[in-house]
């Protein structure tokens, strides 16, 4: 089965390139070099054999890792040898691979591996005998044949004696066992299970070593077979059905069964017991255990054969069966089933081209699918090539070509660029289908592609396997870079990186040095795709190969084009992980005059931006001076400019780059910011950025009336960005007391960012993130010492809200939840002038009283319960308990699984407790752990334990982000609560029990795996819970060195948490004290350790990671603001 080609930068970016370096024996290096040896491309064999030369060099390899090496160098060979294209290269490397096996049981004739080693060895001469096998099949062996299958009869003889020693060896050893598992201990169970499975191998081997003798007596010149070949393969037919029924019962057994089927299929005979066999296994047996999935495999290839054979000629139906599996399965391609299939569909496209009244066209298509599958075939193993070189000659003489197959690399390269310019006209044509947006098109061109792309990459696979010391060394380097780049039209991005780095890393010298420099651009934007489609929470891995892969680049040819697009990537990853400074550095180093420059400037503008917006928004301790903060927005504003210059004087008025868009929509942001909302001078104000000519804003977010807007957040036409550049709109119009225009912005930006949808929620968020926004620009005013442009901005919204309210008529419930948001998100945004606040509070308070007062104009009920959990919200900032709660509840008694509105009960009670009544103990418990009557409310442990759990099934990124964030604010309000909780104790003991459960909720969330923007709020929260115990209060960073004070114990604490197998939900108002600390505590150990298993989950994917890759979709590629994706190298 296929790996994911990414083994091959970590083994050879990382370790490599870092050596010499201890290897330590838990590192796993077998697991590297199966995926290695697996991989099955000519680049995975030598890097595990570079692997290996490491290890043995490396003086500090412990022994049990040194004493295998023999052994494991053996595997490789033997997996080499499997996929040789010649037999002489087979014969060698098998003879190598026996003489490192016979070396290993010599040495180490002792070692748990020798047992296996002398299994291999018997496997190892009966691959021998298929060598032989399948050279007497290949057409330029036809004069040798008879030599070859008489070689083939004897190592088959013999490798059937040594599996018989074998067999008689694994029983006298498994009948010293007990039969009973449950006397063994568990390394006993293992070591049995082992020996069982080696006795059972040792039988079905026997077997096949009678299937290899039959198959030495094939003509392959003929369709009826002789006598003695049939003989052979019903002694082979009896072997597998005396196993099957000795094993029915187990999975072993139906493999022998299904060879048993292909024997008796062999034999010429009725074809239905064969077929009902593998219709069984077909049928019966479920997908996902991969001996499962392997056996299926096999009776899948098998049963194609079958409707192959000329009785039955279900050619069609193949066709369906065969594509089905393909695009399910890709990653199985090169299995020896996968070939198998692969060959089978082959002949049946081959037979359906044959048929009566088909279109040129179609026959053309079949064709085309015929020789791609049989190019593939004969650059594989030793049992395909023949059949591969046939079909290659067949399919050619029927597409009237020089009948035969290519015989030399100047031929497969001339074929070859006939298909290539195919593919640049096609690529042409999927990509205008994608930027038209037309789905059915896309589809169309995008399968197109995917079809005369992987031809086209069959042509450089044989050209490749045809060079030798005469062809053109830049020929060949150029062959190679167009085979990676057909991988990535296919998007087999892992297998064009490997290609690519292969590329780069042999022949970035002399007349390849083209050739390598496109390579590694394309082996790069492979890359990036794999890093970008990775989870954002799980996407190291990716990074670091895909930072070797620019650095490769920027080592060799930093000035050069390509340089300047991994400098733009390597900025791009900076900027994904919020790490603007560092992506502007980056960015920075591109040239002015580059191709690069105009985007690049956008991207640094924007970079700056969102640092200044970041780092405004900090509490008052952690927020830069307003000198600083000036100089980034003021860069912001110069790089903007600069780049809205320089991508605007070539740019087309109908279809603007899209960059050029961003760059104008963030210029106007920070006009609005600054209260530029109109022209001055030569200076363009927000109005006129987003509305006038050339390039308007407000006509690139525009679509057709009817059409879908992209999915894409980042496409000027998405929804996100439509509704982002109308609150701009609707922000320069109120700046400038154009209230009409003003009113007609917000309802636009209302249908815009409703998109059809009655999720109330939905479009209450809409409101509430204008109105965060708005908080956002006051708090930057605030943070840059601006009171004046603070009040005016606060004025001109009031006075606008105040203007809407006074025009009743045309008003909707949608308009009005719209004024009462806004005047709530202004009273949030002057929460530090207490009378100000009330004032906005008491407006938003009286707009939701009277939506609530007629709620037969909301659009749904679900309308109603929203509009009645924000003026809870609201009743709670105004210290209106009470009223807040009845306002709560009875949303929750509706809709008990409302999460807004859990969060929203559990925060009530925590302002609740903050107010300092008597009761104040009760409140940060209920908003800490909830109650179950007579109205359930969850609490914060519950909310983030259910939301977390969400978010690990949440397939769609943004979505996940957004419970991430969620799930965050209840951990942080947590541990807050937790925290203000034990200072109401009265016991010293039952204070430091419950500080002690803050500062671990705290650690488990802030160890390292919180974003910088988070960091700062847990990290202050911890010093405030250290400070609170009385010990030396370090960061987050540094918290395994705090010591946390068992009270019971009145020794040392352990710092992590131990998790109890259950915790109630419910704190009663009457329980005593102790109960209220009791059930926190518990609910608290739960919560870490929740979290704690949430981030080992994340490290332990790095493990998996390999096979997670190799099993990806190949969805289409995600839109990005990153270089082009590649084109035809030249």
């Amino acid at each position: 089965m296929f790996r994911p080609a990414l083994a091959l930068f970590l083994l050879l970016g990382l370790c490599l390139a870092a050596a010499p370096r201890a290897v330590h024996a838990a590192e796993p290096y077998r697991e590297f070099l199966a995926a290695l040896r697996d991989g099955g491309l000519d680049e995975h064999f030598e890097a595990a054999f570079e692997y290996l030369d490491l290890l043995e060099k490396d003086p500090k390899v412990p022994t049990d890792v040194r004493d295998v090496l023999g052994y494991e160098r053996a595997l490789v060979l033997v997996a080499q040898s499997r996929r040789a294209t010649s037999v002489e290269l087979q014969r060698r490397l098998l003879a190598d691979a026996e003489a490192a096996l016979q070396g290993f049981v010599k040495s180490h004739g002792s070692h748990p591996l020798a047992g296996e080693a002398n299994f291999q060895l018997a496997q190892l001469i009966l691959q021998k005998a298929w060598t032989e096998i399948f050279a007497a099949l290949d057409p330029a062996n036809e004069q040798s044949r008879l030599d070859l299958q008489t070689r083939a009869r004897k190592f088959a003889d013999q490798a059937k004696t040594a599996f018989a020693a074998a067999e008689k060896r694994l029983k006298t050893e498994y009948d010293k066992f007990p039969s009973n598992d449950a006397d063994l201990p568990a390394d006993e169970r293992a070591k049995k299970a082992q020996v069982e499975g080696q006795y059972l191998r040792s039988q079905y081997e026997q077997a096949m070593c009678l299937y290899a003798t039959a198959q030495s007596y094939r003509d392959p010149d003929v369709e009826s077979q002789p006598q003695i070949f049939r003989n052979r393969v019903n002694d082979a037919a009896d072997a597998f059905e005396k196993l099957y029924e000795k094993y029915r019962q187990q999975l072993f057994g139906r493999y022998c069964r299904v060879m048993q089927a292909k024997c008796l299929e062999e034999q010429d005979k009725d074809l239905r017991p064969a077929l009902g066999i593998y219709d069984d296994v077909l049928d019966q047996l479920e997908d996902g255990n991969p001996d499962i999935d392997a056996l299926k495999d096999k009776a899948l290839r098998y049963r194609l054969a079958a409707m192959n054979h000329p009785t039955l000629k279900e050619y069609a139906l193949i066709d369906e069966r065969a594509t089905a599996w393909m695009q399910k399965h890709k990653a199985r391609l090169r299995t020896d089933s996968g070939l198998g299939i692969a060959y089978e569909h082959a002949l049946a496209l081959r037979e359906l081209a044959k048929e009566d009244g088909i279109t040129a066209t179609r026959k053309s298509q079949l064709l085309g699918r015929a020789q791609e599958l049989a190019n593939i075939l004969a650059r594989s193993s030793a049992e395909f090539r023949g059949k591969g070189i046939r079909l290659q000659r067949e399919v050619a003489g029927m597409r009237n070509r020089k009948s035969g197959p290519i015989a030399s690399f100047t031929e497969a390269m001339t074929e070859a660029d006939g298909v290539m310019a195919d593919v640049a006209s096609l690529q042409q044509e999927y990509t205008q289908a994608v930027t038209d947006g037309d789905p059915t098109r896309i589809a169309e061109k995008r399968k197109a592609l995917f079809e005369r792309a992987a031809q086209l990459g069959g042509v450089y696979d044989q050209a490749l396997l045809l060079a030798d010391n005469t062809s053109e060394a830049r020929q060949v380097a150029s062959a190679r870079t167009r085979l990676a780049y057909t991988y990535y039209l296919q998007e087999r991005y892992l297998e064009a990186a490997t290609v690519a780095d292969y590329q780069v890393r042999k022949f970035s010298q002399g007349t390849g040095v083209d050739a390598a420099k496109e390579a590694a651009y394309i082996g790069l934007a492979a890359l990036d795709i794999v890093y970008r489609r990775a989870p954002k929470d799980d996407r190291e891995f990716e990074r670091v190969a895909l930072g070797n892969a620019a650095e490769a680049i920027l080592s060799r040819w930093p000035d050069s084009e390509r340089g300047g697009d991994a400098r733009m990537i390597l900025g791009s990853v900076a900027f994904d992980n919020g790490d603007y400074l560092a992506a502007i550095d980056d960015w920075s180093k591109i040239k002015e005059g580059a191709s690069q420059f105009g985007p690049v400037a956008i991207k640094i503008g924007y970079a700056y931006w969102q640092n200044y917006a970041r780092e405004a928004n900090l509490d008052e301790k952690e927020r830069p001076a307003p000198d600083q903060l000036s100089k980034w927005k003021g860069a912001a504003i110069q790089n903007l400019e600069r780049g809205i210059d320089v991508l605007g004087r070539g740019a087309s008025a109908s279809r603007p780059p899209d960059e050029l868009i961003l760059g104008k929509l963030t210029l106007a942001t920070i006009r609005n910011l600054d209260g530029l909302y109109s022209s001055k001078g030569k200076t363009a104000g927000a109005r006129e950025l987003l509305t006038e000519q050339p390039f308007a804003v407000i006509e690139a977010v525009e679509v057709p009336e009817g059409q879908k807007r992209p999915r894409d957040p980042s496409s000027p036409k998405s929804r996100q960005m439509a509704s982002y550049a109308y609150q701009q709109l609707l922000k320069a119009y109120i700046g400038l007391k154009d209230l009409d225009k003003a009113q007609a912005a917000r309802m636009r930006l209302e249908e815009i960012a409703a998109g059809g949808s009655d999720d109330a929620e939905a479009l209450t968020q809409i409101f509430v993130d204008f109105g965060r926004e708005l908080q956002n620009q006051l708090n930057q005013l605030r943070a840059q010492g601006e009171t004046v442009r603070v009040a005016e901005l606060r004025d001109g919204f009031e006075s606008f809200l105040n203007d809407i309210r006074q025009r009743t008529e045309g008003q909707n419930w949608n308009t009005r939840l719209w004024i009462a948001e806004t005047f709530s998100s202004l009273g949030e945004s002057a929460e530090n002038d207490p009378g100000i606040a009330k004032g906005y509070y008491s407006k938003a308070a009286e707009a939701y009283r009277q939506m609530l007062d007629d709620p037969s104009k909301a659009p749904s009920p679900d309308h109603v319960g929203a509009c009645r959990l924000q003026l809870g919200r609201v009743l709670a900032k105004q210290e209106n308990f009470k009223g807040a709660e009845d306002a709560i509840l009875e949303v929750l008694k509706e809709k008990p699984g409302s999460v807004s509105g859990q969060m929203a009960a559990a925060d009530l009670y925590r302002n609740w407790g903050d107010a300092g009544e008597v009761d104040a103990a009760q409140k940060y418990a209920l908003a800490i752990s909830g109650q179950k009557t007579p109205i359930e409310v969850w609490g914060y442990y519950r909310i983030g334990r259910d939301v977390q759990r969400e978010m690990l099934q949440e397939p769609d990124e943004t979505r996940r982000e957004s419970l991430d964030r969620l799930r965050m604010d209840a951990r942080w309000r947590q541990a807050q609560s937790l925290r203000k909780l034990a200072l109401l104790q009265s016991s010293d003991d039952d204070r430091i029990r419950v500080l002690n459960q803050a500062a671990r909720a705290v650690m488990a969330l802030g160890n390292g795996k919180i974003a910088r923007s988070e960091y700062g709020r847990f990290n202050e929260l911890f010093h405030d819970v250290q400070t609170d115990l009385g010990v030396v209060a370090v960061d987050l960073d540094e918290a395994d060195k705090l010591v946390l004070v068992d009270p019971d114990k009145k020794r040392p604490a352990a710092a992590g948490p131990t998790v109890p197998t259950d915790a109630s939900g419910a704190i009663p108002p009457s329980k005593a004290n102790v109960a209220v600390i009791s059930g926190l505590v518990l609910v608290g150990l739960m919560a870490v350790g929740g979290i704690l298993f949430y981030a080992n989950q994340q490290q332990k994917k790095q493990l998996a990671k390999l096979a997670q890759l190799a099993a990806g979709s190949a969805a289409n590629e995600p839109r990005s603001s990153r270089p082009n994706r590649p084109g035809p190298p030249p």
